[in-house]
């Protein structure tokens, strides 16, 4: 990305990279990056991004970082409901790991036709995590923006902020 600023590939490699760390707040700080720097450069970054998971699941429908990637493509794209399916999937193949759980339960509570799963979902995430920040940021964000709760957002974002993670995001999500 220092090399080349404009890299969609460099761009889509660091968000998987941070994901698999579960470093979430990266991830998303860095799709930021590409709807500010990159998308106005090649407007075709997204379809570009989700090209190369489709054609890396096609090839392998149960790898793991294209399975992590792609999701949170789909997710950060608003496109929850695609992503759901390949949460699934990760869910099958690594019950164990908080990705899966965290982000499909955010995007059921996008998608709304699951909330009580969504919120199943986020609790078990907490569980798996307890002391994330980066969880705590992802389960405000989906109580803030998706299925509103702001007592219960604040309580996470409140807890993200404490435990060091001081981004604008976190503060729009107290501010709210």
């Amino acid at each position: 990305i220092e090399a080349d600023p404009l890299s969609v590939d460099a761009y889509r490699g660091r968000i998987e990279a941070e994901l698999l760390l579960n470093r979430y707040s990266d991830a998303v700080h860095d799709y930021t990056r590409v709807t500010a720097v990159v998308l106005p450069a090649h407007p075709d970054a997204a379809d570009t991004i989700l090209a190369s998971y489709h054609a890396r699941l096609a090839a392998n429908p149960w790898n793991v970082p294209a399975l992590t990637g792609a999701s949170f493509a789909h997710w950060w794209f608003f496109d929850y409901a695609a992503a759901l399916p390949l949460l699934d999937r990760l869910i099958v193949l690594r019950p164990f790991r908080v990705y899966g759980h965290l982000f499909r339960g955010s995007s059921r509570l996008f998608v709304g036709e699951n909330v009580a799963g969504g919120e199943a979902d986020i609790a078990h995430a907490l569980l798996l995590a307890p002391f994330s920040r980066d969880v705590r940021f992802i389960v405000a964000d989906a109580y803030t923006y998706a299925q509103p709760d702001p007592d219960r957002a604040f309580a996470q974002a409140t807890l993200a902020l404490q435990w060091g993670l001081d981004t604008p995001r976190v503060n729009a999500i107290l501010a709210s």
